[in-house]
Parts: C-alpha cells; sequence; structure tokens
C-alpha cells in the first residue's frame, strides 16, 4: 500500500512523492475522502482508537476482527483472533491467537518449541513447517478491532476466509484457554528477556519516558549555545539523557569537547566499529567487496571508493589498527 499508488487510484494529487509536506497533505486527503464516503466506518473506527476501548474488547475471550497490516493483503489485511492473555512483559499489548490456523500445534508443543515457532521468520523454518499465528496487539496504537458482524455482506472467499472454520477453531481453543495462556505468557516473557541495553540511544526504546522535567530541560539544550552545553548534563534527572547530551556536543560541536571527553568519545566510536563479531569494518568490508562485484556498480566506483577512504580514514584516526581485510581491500 504505498501512499502514490493510494493517491494515484484516488486521483489526490500527490506530484512530490516522498517529500515529507506532500506526504502528510496526501495522507490527510486520502483521510478524508475516506470519511466523506464512508462515515460509519471513520467515525467507528476513530471514536473506538483509544486504549481503554481496545482493553475493553479484548477483555473477553470470545472471537473479533483484527485489521492491520500485518496481514497480508490478499487476506484483507485482517483476521478473525481470539484474546488469550496479557503480554507478560507489556503492559500495552494483549496476545491473540489468529484462529485462521488449527490449534492442534499451540496445544500440544511445548513453550519452546512454541517460541521457535513464533519468532522464527517463515523463510528459517524448516520446509513444511509454519509460523504459529499469535499477534500482540498493541491497545495503545490505535488498533482496529471489530465485532464480526461487520463481516456480513463480505464476499469472505475473495480474502480467503472462512469464518465457520475459524469458529470451529476458536470452540477447540476456548476448554485449554488457561493452559495456552500460561504458555504463551512464559513464551513472550523468555522472547524479551533481553540483556540490559548500557547504550542511552537504544535504552529509551525500553527504558520509559522522559519525566516532564528533563522534557523541558531537552528543550532548553536545543537553544542553547554549544559552548554552554557542558554545563547542563548534571541537571537531567535520568542519566541517560546527560549521555544523550555528551553524544550530542560530540556529534556536533566536537571542539567544545574536554580532552578526557574526546578519549570517551573516540573510545565509543571505536567500540561501534570494532566490537562483535563480525564487527560494522569488517560487515562494510563484506558488503564493499559484494556491491563492486554487482553490475549496477560499475558507474559507482567512484563513491565506492570514496567510501573506502573514509572508513580508511577514520579506524587511523581513532587510533586503532585497520582489519586486515579492509587494508587488503584498499590495496
Amino acid at each position: 500500500f504505498r501512499l502514490e499508488d493510494l493517491t494515484a487510484a484516488n486521483q489526490i494529487e500527490h506530484s512530490a512523492a516522498h517529500d515529507a509536506l506532500a506526504d502528510v497533505d496526501a495522507t490527510i486527503a486520502l483521510a478524508r475522502l475516506l470519511r466523506s464516503h464512508q462515515p460509519k466506518l471513520f467515525d467507528y473506527a476513530f471514536q473506538k482508537r483509544r486504549k481503554r476501548d481496545a482493553l475493553a474488547r479484548l477483555a473477553k475471550p470470545q472471537p473479533i476482527l483484527h485489521v492491520s497490516a500485518r496481514y497480508p493483503a490478499r487476506r484483507g489485511c485482517l483476521a478473525v483472533v481470539l484474546p488469550i492473555c496479557p503480554h507478560p512483559g507489556n503492559p500495552n499489548s494483549v496476545l491473540a491467537v489468529d484462529l485462521a490456523q488449527p490449534p492442534d500445534e499451540l496445544l500440544a508443543l511445548a513453550p519452546d518449541a512454541i517460541a521457535d515457532r513464533v519468532f522464527t521468520p517463515t523463510r528459517d523454518l524448516p520446509e513444511g513447517v509454519r509460523r504459529i499465528g499469535v499477534k500482540a496487539i498493541a491497545v495503545n496504537r490505535a488498533p482496529v478491532l471489530a465485532p464480526l458482524g461487520v463481516l456480513k455482506g463480505v464476499d469472505q472467499t475473495r480474502i480467503e476466509l472462512d469464518l465457520e472454520r475459524c469458529l470451529d477453531h476458536g470452540e477447540r481453543l476456548l476448554p485449554a484457554l488457561p493452559e495456552v495462556a500460561r504458555k504463551l505468557q512464559q513464551v513472550y516473557a523468555a522472547g524479551t528477556d533481553f540483556a540490559p541495553i548500557d547504550e542511552a540511544d537504544w535504552s529509551l526504546y525500553s527504558g520509559g519516558f522522559a519525566s516532564g522535567h528533563d522534557r523541558q530541560l531537552a528543550q532548553a539544550v536545543r537553544d542553547a549555545r554549544p559552548e554552554d552545553l557542558a554545563e547542563m548534563g548534571a541537571a537531567f534527572d535520568d542519566p541517560r539523557y546527560a549521555d544523550l547530551l555528551f553524544f550530542y556536543r560530540a556529534r556536533n560541536w566536537p571542539q567544545t569537547l574536554s580532552s578526557p571527553e574526546l578519549d570517551r568519545w573516540r573510545a565509543h566510536c571505536r567500540d561501534r566499529l570494532l566490537a562483535g563479531q563480525p564487527n560494522a569494518v569488517e560487515q562494510f568490508t563484506a558488503a564493499l567487496k559484494e556491491a563492486r562485484q554487482s553490475s549496477k556498480a560499475q558507474d559507482k566506483q567512484p563513491v565506492l571508493d570514496a567510501l573506502e577512504q573514509y572508513v580508511g580514514e577514520l579506524t587511523r584516526t581513532l587510533g586503532t589498527d585497520m582489519s586486515p581485510s579492509l587494508e587488503e581491500t584498499m590495496d
């Protein structure tokens, strides 16, 4: 569902596709078109978008229609699902089962085996083995949920939906619901048990939101002069934001760093480049070699040369030895 295809199909002006403002205008125009032609649908989805509405609809173990881009277009981007239990690691998510699949494997397999079939991409599964259709529905992201009555008059064959079969699968799951819930909570508890993230940039995704004080201070940082930033880090409640402020200074105004700060920044960059197996430089080298061999890159050699030179200079600037693979490539 590319935005430019949708606008073209609906005769909406969108000549500057991928320009941020043009894309916003095109999206608003699509929303207005939908509201004018299907006002009941638009109002229903808009008024039921809130977290409390979604939680109320998912509170009962009964089949419900879930519309999401996670389902393929051939299925109308929808599925009949059965809510099972809250997500054990995310209070804003409810685990549900896609009833298009028979529940046999979900009922029979142990949690470890279910996890393999839930988290492994389809392309990586053995031949003849399919993923188990468990969906984590984010109730705080305006999910589209509807009663099964909206399917009345719908050509279900066109969207590969067999409602009777889905309802039969749901009936088979209901008696075992407590056991299935226990399994899924174990699966998703293990699936979210990641190693702690100690880098401020990445921990923002899992470490909670900023306090009101820190949000105000962050705005003050954006308005401050570069030479005044060094004194502002200690004022944050959350130490992650002090680290972010340091990275902000280092990336934009390295001349404001003290000598110890400059050493810290170089060590951080060195770790980003050379930690891990393979490290970033080795991954770059492999990608560069593959790019040079591509028939599409014949007229891009100067660009690849410049990238190669940049990485070589960067590793030398950081005071590290260049990896043998990169050195060989440059020779």
